[in-house]
This record gives structure tokens, sequence and C-alpha cells, in this order.
């Protein structure tokens, strides 16, 4: 029995430095101690103490796991690497001694000891049948005895423990079987968590040790390591059993040659598998248990109060065993080994007391194998990352391959949704961020400007794997996390400035499902809408800056509108990519311009409160605002040809006029045509098509355009064209905010002809403002852009700036603050309009539209509710929401809604302002 601890002892002190305790552990020195002990340990007891003379300071320290690959080779440290060394060849002694005395306890059973002549048996009750069975009885003493103290010491779960620690730790072995050792152990242990083929691995193999994750409560317990199937219950796995698998299978074929390429990455692929269930039981595991304590919360709260002397004599706490809870995972449910029956040989007093402790037996759940919750992340990344590999070394276009590779999306976007949430730091999220580079690599676009025909090879696989369907579920997540949580966190990576932002979002609605595209679409709109009500306010938290990097992608997905790229992308002949992607844009103007908007009024508000910075610094808050703003302003220029289209019937949802026909000039005649549109339901995707397609979506888009133009022609006042700080990126950033004041005054300009009773009421409340002395304050910066002074103080700025010295330009300022002055003092203004016109229908808002559907072609992918305000993210996907009720007999049918409140709240509720009166349900 001492010589076992002692081998216990020792295989903890050699293995203690790779696994790296956060202190050296002090009983280090004794290691040599320990190993003449184990050498000697079949000389008898006497070698154990002097084998555990240095283990036992060094069995309590915690451990932290070392990473292979960030280790230096074998050059620069050797010590570990003979610590690793150490470790096997003391596994092998530590073998040695167990197979000795197995092999000797099972010749005392069995009698086989030595071949002898047969004997006839003495006569019973003679001397030598009284030996004959004292013999027995010392043999089945001595069977019991070495069964108690190989399970006692734990000298198995230690050789195994050992063993996959060195062989992660050492790059190659020399022995080539003790790879493949090392491999077949790891192999079993996957064998047993997910019930998969084990590919010829032979059945002994199987019973080979498990050791669980200990912590350094139980190893201070006299060295004891769990074996994970006896245990019961969710049962976390030693970490290393998992990487000697990922790292063994990752040199297949180099280093384990009977291992083709394929086999290994499907191998890795089940391993990443593994993980991800496991993640989503530790979730369900914590889940319910926080249910559970919230329940028995609940109970003690209705219990009735105690007096003081009942309080003092019976606590309040729940009496008994908590049950864990079963879980509905893939993962194998492993049978407990059946105990022997109890009873045998018991009198009748001991009986009920056997039976109460068989009883209790058959409470324990059986065991369920699992990655322990701080390797799930690292290793469904690390295994996916050399799937990679191991794919690309196979010859592409096979089927086996193109299955593996679907797999390898699948298994992905699974952990993107179910094993995020058990990332230890950011490293942890950007390694799974990491895992869909892939998609956003390569040339976006061709020659010609338009999208290829075909998504690249990495899409296409990813398309199969659900990769559409698994970003909205990530994103519908981030949402009901409050983007604080795991799920916003990899969201963020994914979309923001670090993975080129808008690439990954265009492909996958060009190229995706239509219908997984369109709910992506709409999921984005919600989205943004729970941010505007949660998260918005607060500038200077994580779900903030979460939610700024989420939106870095959107707004780069946006109609083209530049010259040069038009002449080439904006053709009659596009191909299917271009239609859908052109489909997705124009449903993404209902859902997301508008919310995208009131977000650029809000941060103009907290540029003004100075929660974004030096107010006078463009740097510190230019680039939060254009995330939100930037797409909507190119929307907003394309409200003029909108309200032609609507009045005129042209363009691809009229009878008449082609893709290149012209209307005429807008002028303040549109200004009633978006009038009435605004009348009806103007900011949910109802709207735009009960009011007449093109005029409806103008009229949604007309509605937050005055106000959010108004808030940051008021921002202006607080721009400087100016050096605000040194180095390349700050001038980037200057010029991008001069180019984007210039955009702000055409949209001005153009919603002054074609919206003027908007426009004149918004400047006579910026007038009102004024003279009440609160247009400095932040509450009044959206009522306080529209007036003249205002354009007065832009247009010297530019001319500074050298943005103004084009005469058209100077004198349209000079003609929109005349116009402003003069409509907040009632006058007319109409004399102004005219040098204005020009900025009110571009050429290249005309060739854009050209390039977009009608709304109502958009619309109809996907019905979603018509509540305006509608926040809904339950479950995975938009498509699987159910739209139950209805409301309203309108051109378009009725208006479907998902929940009573939201027909509540469309129908004449709170949302109703939003655009949704009564008369439409």
């Amino acid at each position: 029995m001492q010589t076992l601890q002692s081998c216990s002892r020792l295989l903890a002190v050699l293995v203690a430095p790779i696994l790296q305790p956060s202190d050296p552990p002090a009983g280090a020195p004794g290691a040599a101690g320990g190993s003449s002990g184990a050498a000697g340990g079949p000389g008898g007891p006497a070698a154990g103490p002097a084998g555990g003379a240095g283990g036992a300071a060094a069995v309590g320290e915690p451990l932290e796991v070392v990473d292979p690959e960030a280790a230096p080779d074998d050059d620069a440290d050797p010590e570990l690497n003979c610590h690793a060394c150490a470790c096997l060849r003391a596994v092998l002694l530590s073998s040695f001694l167990v197979l000795s005395l197995s092999k000797a306890a099972a010749e005392a059973i069995t009698g086989q000891a030595a071949p002898q002549a047969p004997n006839p048996a003495p006569p019973p009750g003679s001397p030598a049948d009284k030996e004959r069975r004292r013999q027995q009885v010392l043999q089945r003493v001595f069977v019991g005895e070495l069964v108690a103290a190989i399970e006692a010491s734990g000298v198995m779960e230690h050789m195994a423990r050992a063993t996959l620690a060195a062989a992660v730790w050492l790059d190659g072995i020399e022995d080539p079987e003790d790879p493949h050792l090392t491999l077949s152990a790891a192999l079993a242990a996957l064998c047993v968590a997910d019930s998969g083929p084990s590919y010829g691995l032979p059945p002994c193999m199987y019973g080979l040790p498990m050791p669980g994750e200990e912590g350094p409560e139980e190893v201070e317990k006299d060295s004891v390591v769990p074996e994970v199937r006896q245990t019961g219950g969710r049962q976390p796995i030693f970490s290393h059993t998992v990487q000697a698998l990922v790292e063994g299978l990752s040199r297949a074929p180099t280093a384990a040659p009977w291992i083709r390429s394929l086999r290994a990455a499907k191998l890795l692929l089940r391993v990443a598998r593994w993980a991800v269930e496991s993640g989503r039981v530790w979730t369900e595991a914590s889940a319910e248990e926080a249910e559970q304590a919230s329940e028995e919360e609940e109970e003690e709260e209705e219990e009735e109060p105690a007096s003081e002397e009942e309080e003092e004599a019976e606590g309040r706490r729940p009496v008994g065993p908590r049950r864990p809870p079963a879980s509905s995972s893939e993962v194998l449910v492993v049978e407990p080994e059946p105990e022997p029956e109890a009873g045998q040989g018991a009198d009748e007093d001991g009986g009920g007391e056997e039976e109460e402790e068989e009883e209790e037996k058959g409470d324990t759940p059986p065991s369920q194998v699992l990655v322990g919750t701080a390797e799930v992340v690292s290793t469904a990344a690390r295994s996916l990352a050399r799937v990679d590999k191991l794919l690309a070394a196979e010859a592409p276009g096979g089927a086996a391959v193109q299955r593996a590779a679907a797999e390898r999306w699948r298994v992905a976007v699974d952990a993107a949704l179910h094993a995020s949430r058990w990332a230890q730091d950011q490293e942890g999220i950007k390694a799974l961020g990491d895992l869909f580079d892939p998609l956003i690599q390569g040339r976006e676009m061709r020659a010609d400007g338009s999208l290829p025909p075909e998504p690249p090879p990495a899409l296409v696989s990813a398309l199969a794997g659900g990769i559409v369907w698994g970003v909205e579920g990530l994103l519908r997540a981030a949402g009901r996390e409050g983007f604080a949580g795991a799920a916003a966190a990899l969201a963020a990576d994914l979309l923001g400035p670090e993975r080129r932002p808008g690439v990954l979002l265009r492909r996958l609605l060009a190229y995706g499902p239509p219908d997984e595209a369109a709910a992506l679409v709409i999921t984005i709109g919600k989205v943004l809408r729970t941010a505007e009500a949660e998260v918005a306010e607060r500038t200077d938290t994580r779900a903030s800056q979460n939610l700024l990097f989420m939106c870095s992608s959107l707004y780069r997905v946006h109609p083209d509108v530049e010259e040069t790229d038009l002449q080439k992308r904006l053709t009659p002949g596009m191909g299917a990519a271009d239609r859908q992607l052109s489909l997705m844009l124009m449903r993404s103007a209902v859902e997301w311009v508008p919310v995208m908007a009131r977000l650029a009024q809000i941060t103009t508000a907290h540029v003004f409160e100075g929660r974004l910075g030096t107010r006078s610094d463009t740097m510190t808050w230019f680039p939060r605002l254009s995330s939100f703003a930037t797409g909507a302003l190119i929307w907003f220029r394309m409200i003029p040809r909108l309200l032609e289209l609507g009045r005129s019937g042209e363009g691809p949802s009229g009878s008449g006029g082609g893709a290149g026909a012209t209307a005429p000039a807008a002028g303040p005649s549109a200004a009633a045509a978006a009038t009435a549109a605004a009348a009806g339901p103007s900011t949910s995707a109802a709207a735009a098509s009960d009011g007449g397609g093109y005029a409806a979506l103008a009229a949604l888009l007309l509605r937050e355009a005055v106000p959010t133009i108004g808030a940051l022609l008021r921002l202006t006042e607080l721009w400087s064209p100016g050096a605000s700080s040194a180095g390349p990126e700050p001038e980037r950033v200057r010029m991008h905010a001069a180019a984007f004041v210039m955009q702000v005054f055409d949209v001005a300009s153009a919603l002054a002809v074609v919206a003027p009773d908007e426009v004149r009421r918004a400047a006579q409340e910026s007038a009102a403002s004024k003279r009440k002395g609160a247009a400095s304050e932040p509450a009044a910066a959206v009522a306080g852009g529209w007036r003249s002074q205002v354009i007065t103080g832009l247009m010297t700025k530019l001319r500074d700036n050298h943005k103004a010295r084009n005469t058209d330009s100077e004198l349209g300022l000079k003609a929109l603050a005349s116009l402003l002055s003069k409509w907040a003092r009632g006058e007319d203004a109409s004399a102004d309009v005219p040098m204005l016109v020009s900025r009110a229908v571009s050429d290249s808002s005309r060739r854009a539209l050209r390039r977009l559907p009608p709304p109502e072609s958009a619309l109809s992918l996907l019905p979603a509710c018509a509540n305006p305000g509608c926040t809904r993210l339950d479950g995975d996907s938009e498509a699987d929401l159910p739209l139950p009720l209805s409301a309203g007999d309108g051109p378009g049918g009725a208006r479907r809604f998902c929940s009573e409140r939201c027909r509540s709240l469309a129908c004449g509720g709170a949302g109703a302002g939003r655009g949704a009166g009564a008369g439409n349900c």
C-alpha cells in the first residue's frame, strides 16, 4: 500500500512542473528520493516513505495548464522536457510494479503459481486440510488488500494523467508505441463521451483509466484523482486527455502515419463537437441551478416567519443533497459499473442498513463525460483550426472532403451559439472569431465591379453548414443578453473593424438562401431597436462598445453612390447575387435606417453632453457618430428620387418608364406626396408595402431625416477642420469628417426642396429654442440645427478648409441660410429654392435607385411583425417566429403581429406615435 502511494506521489510531483503550479513545488527537491522509492517498489514497504518524501508538499498546489505551442523549444527549456521524460519513465516503472502485483494476485487466486503433479486432496479436518484452507484465506485477503490499495492510491489514474500530460508537452516521443498508446487512450475517452465509432480500437483499451479534472481540494486529499465513469453526474475529463488527442491528430500523418489526413480531420471534428456539446450541457446545468436556487428563495419567502426560538432550533437551509438535474445533451451517458450485491452473508440486523445504502447508490445519476468549462472554447477552436489545415492537404472537390467541410462549419456555428459563453477572456472570443476568417478572404468584386456569380469555396461549405442562420442566432442572443454577454462580444468581433467590416455581411446577404438572408436583415433591425432602448444611453460600457463594433459593418452595407463605381456596377444586366443583394438593401432601408438615424440623434446629444470626450476634438466623437449616421445619410439622399418614383409610377415598381428613364426635377409639389404617405405607417415593413411602395418608403425615411439632419447641422458648430492631433490616422479621420459635413449639407438642401413644410417647422422650432436660450443645451440639439446662423458658420469653416471654394457649393450654402432665415420669420422663401433644386436629385442617386428593386419585392420575401417597435428576439431565427394575430384589411392585406402587446402598441398604443396609427388596424 505504501509503495503504491509513493508511486502516486511521485507522479504528482513529476507532473506538477508540466501543469505549471502557480508557485514552485515546495517538495520538488524530494523528487529524487521518490524515484528511488518507486524503482525499489517491489522490494517492499520500506521503499514507500523514501518515494513520498518530496511529493507531499507539492500535492496541493493549484494547477494551471501550460500550452505546449507557447512553450520554448527543447534546447531552450531542457528542464521541462526532462520532467516530461521522467514522467514517462515513472509511468513505466509504476506499470511494471502494478503488473507484477496483479500477476501475483492472479496466480494466487487461480492456484497456478507453478505446474505441479496433482496430489490427492487431504482428508477433511486433517492438518494438511487446515493448512490448505488457511492458504486460501490468505490468498483472498491478499487479493482484496491489493485491489483496495490500487483503488485507494489512485496509481492508475495518476499513471494515465502523467502519460497524457507528458505526451502533450513533448513534440515527439522516441518510442513509436507511446504516441499510439496515448492516442488510443484519448480515443477511448472520446468514444465513451460521444458513442462514436472506435475505428478498430481494441476493446481492452476501454478499460484504461479516464481521470477527471481534479481541483486543488481533491488533490490535497491523498492525491485522489477522480475516475469520471465512476463518479456520476456531469464530470469534466482531465484536460490533457483532450489535448493529447488534438495534438496527436494534428501531427497526422507525419507523427502518426497510420492516420490519414481526412480521417484525422473527422476525428478532430468529433472532438470539437464534443467540446461544443459539453458547453451546451454546462449552460443547461447553470440555468437549471439558477432556476432551482430561485425556486428555493421563493419557497423561503413564502414560509411564515418563525419565532426566534424556532429559528434557533431549526435551520432554514434545505435538508438533503440536491440531485444534479438530467440533461438532454447528445453526449453519451455512461452507466457506472455495477456494485456487488449488498446483503450477501449479512445477518438480518444489518440487512436494513445495507438496503438503505443500496438505495442511496441507486440515486447516483449516470456519468456524463464532458470537456471542462475552461477547455470548451480552446478545444473547439484549436480542433477546427487544425481541421482546416488537414482538409487543405486533401484533394479539393471530393464528396468526402465536401461533407467534412460542411460539418466543420456546422460545428463552428454551434460553437459560436453555445460555446462562446465559456470563453475565459477576449482571446477566447478572438479564437472563435478566427474560425470565420475564411469567409472574408479574397476579392469581393470582379473587375467590372459586380459580384461573382458563385460564392467563394469556403462560403459554399459555410452556407451548407448554416452560417446565415448561425450569425442571425448569434445576433439575437446578443440582443437578449443586453449586448454585454459573450454572444455580443463575438458578434462585435465578427462584424467589427478588424475583420474587413461589411464583407461578411454583404456576402451572406448576397449568396445566402433568400428567406434566411431576409430573416437576418429583420433580426438586425430588431437588435438595433433593442439597443436604442437599452444600450444607447450607456456610452461608457462594454455593451455600448459591442454595439458600436457591430454597427461598423452595417453602415458599409448600403447602395453605392460613388460615380466611378456606379459607372461599372449599376447596369441593367446584373447577376443573381447582385439582384439578391439589392433586395436585401431595399429591405434594410425599411428595417435599419430609421433606428440608425435615431441612434445618430442620441449620439449627437451625447457629444454636447461631453460624454464622448472633448467636444471640440473631432477625433473623440466622429468615428462613433459616423457608424450610425453614414448609412442613413446615403438613403436620405435618395428621398427626392423616391418621391419622384412614387408620384409618377416610374421605375421597376411602375408600369411606365425603363431603367434609364428620368423624371422631372422634384419641387415643392413632392412634399404633398411625402405628407400623404407619412400619414400612414412609416416605420414598419408593412407600412412601405401598404402605403404605395416608393412614396411610403420616402415618407418612412423623411420622418427621421428632418430631425437627424437638424442634429447633425447643430453638431457642425463643434466641428473644427483644423488639426486636432498629429499622425496619419487623425488626418484620415479629418478628411472623412469634412466629406461627411458636405453630405449633411447636400441632404439638408434636398430636404428643403422636397419637404418644405417639415423643414419650415423645424426652422421655426430652432429659432424659438434659440430665443429661449436653450439652443446650447443637449436637449435642444435636434431642434437647434435648422438655423441660418449654423449654415453661415458652416460656410465659413468649409471655405477655410478649401471645401466651399466651388461657386455652386458656396451659392447653395448662402441660399439655404437665406431660406432658413426667412422661414424662421414666417416669410416667403420661394426665391431661394431654385438655387437648391440642383442638389435635390443627383444623377448618382438616380442610378443607384435604378439598380434597386421596388420595396414590395423586398418586403414579400419574409413577412414580419407589423409593429414598428417590435423587439421580440425569441428563438434563433425570425423565420421561426409565428405571427398568429392580425388586424386591419389594407391594400396589402391584414397586418400580422407576433403578440397581443405588439398589436396593441401598433394599433393606437404607444407604438402609434412611431407611424402606426389606429386607423390602419
